[in-house]
């Protein structure tokens, strides 16, 4: 099959590049609540005025679980929240 413009295109254009998506900024944070370090619940609202990294995960999730090191390095600068879709589910 010969290349189609479109794929051609694609092939030659550099890897995309993600934007972060600052379209909710200022908004108030999802008021769901998740189990804290110390077993309590807590909501992101414990995070009001300080930069935490939000990072949501299931134990079932290889690539979730590959990059739980690099959140645990990046934990030493910055809060960050790991979050598992599936705790306590059998």
């Amino acid at each position: 099959l010969a290349p189609t413009a479109n794929s051609t295109q694609a092939a030659a254009e550099p890897a995309a590049t993600h934007a972060i998506d600052r379209s909710h900024k200022g908004e108030a944070a999802p008021t769901v609540s998740f189990e804290g370090p110390d077993g309590k619940p807590m909501t992101l609202a414990a995070f009001t005025g300080k930069p935490v990294l939000v990072n949501l995960w299931a134990t079932w999730c290889g690539p979730c679980v590959k990059e739980m090191p690099t959140l645990d390095a990046a934990a030493a600068t910055i809060p960050v929240a790991t979050i598992s879709q599936d705790k306590d589910r059998a």
